[in-house]
């Protein structure tokens, strides 16, 4: 239980899936982002608003 909360905790903060990897000792990063990557919406959201590429949305605008 605490190595996948961690390991969740960890990407939604914006760490890289490869780094997480490592720390977890996979030897495929197919099984950390299969296993652990329980991204949310917002969580989407939140990562392309950051990057630049979704401009941050108007409270009330569809």
């Amino acid at each position: 239980m605490f190595r996948h909360t961690y390991a969740t905790r960890l990407l939604r903060r914006g760490v890289p899936a490869e780094v997480v990897q490592k720390l977890l000792g996979h030897a495929s990063i197919t099984t950390t982002t299969d296993t652990y990557a329980h991204l949310t919406v917002e969580d989407l959201r939140r990562v392309l608003v950051d990057s630049g590429i979704l401009d941050t949305p108007t409270p009330g605008a569809r």
